[in-house]
């Protein structure tokens, strides 16, 4: 039981919320969830490009308002787990996982209610709101509550609580046993210098889908140059992926400063369908050395599970591109500063790299900008679309067909002067190291 209560303690790590007095813990979460530059050992920097936050291991109440806006006609409107959720929590969602809590507790004038609730192997997530002409004083404020398990000792620690609701996330829920319906007690002892008691007494039924790859099960592939790629690890729950991933590259005489090595990673759905996962890893050739020895880059990617799928797949490339380091502080960092080729976006518009991309058709279907792209089919470098207003839209998920890719962007509003974008380089697939992932 102490071994446990240990764990539990050592996932509390940060409080995500938008308040000068979690600075700190915010900016903390942004550098390991979003860019971040790492140097390894032999001084390679590492970029990793992750939309993930994968290293929030506690609990810590999440505010999206700023991101999220309901509709009145939207049947989902109503539940702030799907509002603030990743899209992982969303899928579910809407595939009615979610479970109805409707608790309430009131004390010091305030009243907090627990409206849904999801637990699966990865993590626990609850919704709340908050009533009360007291709480209107109290906006944004941390919150400290007691949490019990089934019968395993209970953990203190701080939430910021939020007018207009949030979610309380229990992440790495794996990292100890959970009971498939565990009993779970939930008491919130203050609210920023209020006292009072706030107690939950529930259940949740956990969603036992749970998928793992260990590192003896792994998967590598090698090409004849001596260079590899693994998948060393891997879990698949109902609302999160996570891959440990070895990249082995042998000296390359051809990089150049400019030369990024690039994993991108899809889930590939029965129906064909080809979504784009948030795991991009992507290792810059900083100081010259993958021109001079041999290079180990070893990451853990979690990230929502944003399909039903169970396949996933691994493509690694090398961009060469055209452009130039810059200074980005006194200590010798450098950014990559790439060029970009436009050109307008209407059919037969070209863009020309090692291989040429070229627009077929364009219609909408489905609330979303369907493309038909002349295109290599194995390397997956799709450009991006961009309006008069500098609003940028990426692709989401892609067809292979027989004579074209058929590329699925978000609908665009504003679709005069469109531009097809792209950065200007030399890109090249090292197609013996794709990895196709079989979870089932």
């Amino acid at each position: 039981m102490e071994k446990l209560q240990n764990e539990l303690k050592n996932m509390i790590d940060e409080v995500h919320v938008p308040t000068d007095k979690l600075n700190a813990a915010v900016d903390e979460a942004l550098k390991k969830g979003r860019r971040k530059h790492i140097h390894n050992s032999k001084g390679i920097q590492r970029l990793i490009v992750s939309t993930v936050a994968a290293a929030v291991i506690g609990i810590s109440g999440i505010i999206y308002s700023a991101h999220h806006s309901t509709q009145a006609n939207d049947p989902l409107s109503d539940s702030l787990l799907y509002q603030y959720g990743d899209e992982g929590i969303q899928r579910l969602v809407e595939k009615g996982k979610a479970q109805r809590l409707n608790l309430v507790a009131e004390d010091q004038g305030m009243k907090i209610i627990l409206e849904e609730g999801y637990l699966d192997d990865s993590q626990m997530v609850i919704s709340y709101r908050v009533e009360g002409e007291k709480f209107h004083n109290l906006n944004n404020q941390i919150a400290m509550l007691d949490l019990t398990v089934g019968d395993n000792s209970s953990i203190n620690t701080g939430i910021m609580l939020n007018q207009k609701g949030g979610l309380i996330t229990f992440s790495k829920a794996s990292l100890f046993e959970i009971p498939d319906q565990p009993n779970i007690e939930l008491n919130i002892n203050s609210v920023g210098h209020v006292d009072g008691n706030w107690s939950f007494n529930f259940e949740l039924k956990k969603e036992e889908e749970l998928f793992k790859i260990s590192y003896f099960d792994r998967i590598v592939q090698k090409d004849n140059q001596g260079n590899s790629f693994a998948i060393t690890e891997a879990k698949l729950t109902p609302s999160q992926l996570m891959f440990r991933t070895k990249l082995d590259i042998k000296p390359v005489s051809w990089l150049q400063e400019t030369s990024v090595i690039e994993v991108t990673q899809f889930s590939v759905q029965k129906d064909g369908l080809i979504t784009l996962e948030d795991g991009f890893l992507s290792y810059e050739n900083t100081t010259g050395e993958l021109e001079r020895e041999n290079q180990y880059f070893y990451e853990t990617s979690e990230m929502p599970r944003k399909t039903d799928a169970y396949t996933y797949r691994f493509v690694p490339y090398i961009a060469t591109y055209n452009g130039q380091k810059e200074d980005i502080d006194d200590y010798g960092t450098k950014e990559l500063i790439r060029d970009t080729m436009s050109v307008p976006f209407k059919v037969g518009s070209t863009i020309k790299i090692n291989h040429e991309i070229e627009v077929l058709d364009f219609y909408e279907k489905n609330e979303k900008l369907i493309v038909h792209f002349k295109m290599n089919k194995d390397l997956p470098v799709f450009p991006w679309l961009s309006d008069k207003y500098g609003e940028n839209y990426s692709i989401q998920s892609f067809k292979i067909h027989d004579n074209y890719i058929e590329a699925h962007y978000p609908k665009i509003k504003n679709k005069d002067d469109l531009t097809m974008n792209l950065y200007d380089g030399n890109y090249h697939l090292l197609s013996d190291l794709i990895i196709d992932l079989e979870f089932k």
